[in-house]
């Protein structure tokens, strides 16, 4: 049964931040920066933890995942989200 997870993670690196996030976006959706809404079975939920373990500097990084609960029960009506997505929202270039 899957369950829901909010992973919300501080990167001290950005490039290790960078692959963080391409990790993330493997088993959730992102809501905001650093932040994801993940529906994993526990053994996604084991591989995922796994990979964020491999690939972030435990002295210097943080990363909270909290169990929100099952899906399609309170786990998906435990999140409000208000305004804007971070899906909706359009980048333009970045002038270095």
């Amino acid at each position: 049964m899957k369950n829901i997870y909010m992973v919300c993670y501080d990167i001290a690196d950005s490039t290790r931040w960078r692959k963080i996030f391409k990790v993330m976006k493997g088993f959730g959706d992102p809501v905001q920066f650093s932040v994801f809404r993940c529906a994993l079975e526990p053994e996604t939920y084991l591989l995922m933890v796994a990979e964020l373990k491999e690939h972030m500097n435990q002295a210097e990084d943080k990363v909270l995942i909290i169990n929100v609960g099952p899906l399609n029960a309170r786990g998906d009506q435990a999140i409000t989200i208000l305004g804007k997505r971070i899906k909706d929202v359009v980048r333009g270039p970045i002038i270095m």
